[in-house]
């Protein structure tokens, strides 16, 4: 969908994981202790995506962006660091700001004007309990103050983004469905909207926006979408461990289009357009037979 006058985009990016081995690393990366990082071969696909994305967003007037959690993939107690390429935490931190200020700096390049950036919490696992390094992160990139929970940060657990009358509701976390049944937790989260909005406890949201499980859904009620986020990882062993094929993850991200106007006039003021990648092609491991020991 083009950008249209009256139409709010807004790029939706999560699950970075800024530091895992299957996470996205710029570049030519130097660590803190002087170190050349070079990506590997799933590194080196996953930033051609990366600048593919940011060359078809170039299409759209990007508004704002929201980094929808776990940016970083941080320490990894329980693999022990096994899983990580960048080990040092403020080089996960310089990774990421990195990142971000030059999606930030491509965006403005092609707006011509400033593009706030809103940062939510992902995982305590990945981005600790107080989120210590995600702040960090927010704060050097500027980004938006966050009101949620009678407190403001530069990060918070919620964001309700009110777009001239038009609610969004990002948070990361949603719990993972059984069998075939993905959708049933993005379903069930528009319909606890729709219990706790009627009850003034909750905002009623137009569009709730979740991650933190790696796939794309698209869920849509009468008065209300859902939808889920894409990530930037590729499946870990954690994935593997679980379903070596069901746990599939979808790299990409999403560009929401906010019309305030059709809301008004009593229509869908929500739409998006999906960019979504293949994964690279897995190598096969070929059958060797044994030759004769020798004597």
């Amino acid at each position: 969908m083009p950008a249209t006058n009256g139409t709010r985009n807004i790029l939706v990016i999560g699950d970075v994981h800024v530091g895992s081995i299957y996470g996205l690393l710029p570049p030519d990366f130097v660590s803190s202790d002087g170190s050349e990082k070079p990506q590997n071969e799933g590194q080196k696909y996953l930033w051609e995506c990366w600048q593919d994305m940011k060359r078809r967003t170039a299409k759209f007037a990007i508004d704002s962006v929201v980094v929808n959690g776990d940016l970083i993939e941080g320490k990894q107690p329980k693999q022990k660091c096994s899983e990580l390429t960048l080990v040092a935490p403020n080089d996960q931190e310089t990774a990421a700001v990195f990142l971000m200020r030059d999606l930030r700096n491509w965006l403005e390049k092609n707006t011509g004007r400033e593009v706030p950036f809103y940062f939510v919490q992902g995982t305590e696992y990945h981005e600790g309990r107080e989120a210590e390094e995600l702040e960090s992160i927010a704060a050097r990139v500027k980004g938006a103050n966050i009101q949620s929970n009678f407190s403001g940060r530069h990060c918070k657990e919620v964001l309700d983004l009110t777009v001239d009358g038009t609610v969004i509701n990002f948070a990361h976390h949603l719990g993972g469905g059984s069998g075939f049944t993905r959708s049933s937790p993005l379903d069930a989260e528009a319909m606890w909207c729709q219990i706790t909005s009627s009850k003034g406890e909750s905002v009623a949201a137009d569009l709730i926006v979740r991650s933190h499980l790696h796939f794309f859904m698209h869920v849509e009620h009468v008065n209300r979408h859902a939808l889920l986020c894409p990530c930037w990882q590729l499946q870990t062993r954690f994935a593997r461990h679980r379903s070596t094929y069901k746990l599939m993850p979808n790299v990409g991200a999403i560009v929401l289009h906010i019309d305030p106007e059709a809301k008004k006039r009593g229509l869908d003021p929500v739409c998006f357009t999906k960019i979504l990648y293949t994964l690279p092609k897995p190598e096969e491991t070929k059958f060797q037979a044994g030759g004769k020991l020798k004597k």
